[in-house]
């Protein structure tokens, strides 16, 4: 599986940066990022490939990011919290680290799972996703 394209980094940078402009709090939003992110691909690849797509991620990105390694994405029976149930499980591990780590490993991970989607369902609809989840997101940017 290959990296994150230079653009899929930038867009998950400019994406995570708008959360922090809201939330200040480096963890909470990521979090927030993430459930955002989680919440429109549900209906989409539904919460198993959700499930799939993080895990994936977080095994790709764990090696240039080692705080990453105790993240570890569990499935819940209930699809309605399953989005923020991961969020809050990633939150828990990145408010151990320093906020430049947490930044860091976020659009590391994050870049990843744009890659991995844009595999999956090509640039157009990746492109669709983003700007679903985050209506004034910048359009000039590129999943792929």
């Amino acid at each position: 599986m290959g990296k994150p394209s230079p653009a899929q980094l930038e867009l998950a940078r400019r994406l995570l940066n708008r959360e922090l402009r809201r939330m200040p709090d480096p963890e909470a939003a990521v979090a927030r990022f993430c459930e955002q992110l989680l919440l429109h691909l549900s209906p989409l690849v539904g919460t198993a490939g959700v499930h799939a797509l993080l895990e994936r991620s977080v095994k790709l990105t764990r090696a240039e990011h080692s705080c990453l390694a105790q993240f570890i994405p569990t499935s819940a029976q209930t699809p309605s919290t399953e989005e923020g149930r991961m969020s809050e499980q990633l939150r828990e591990v990145l408010v151990q680290e320093p906020s430049k780590l947490t930044s860091d490993a976020a659009v590391a991970l994050f870049a990843q799972l744009l890659s991995l989607l844009a595999t999956l369902i090509g640039d157009r609809l990746t492109a669709q996703v983003i700007q679903d989840a985050w209506p004034e997101a910048p359009t000039d940017v590129k999943p792929a």
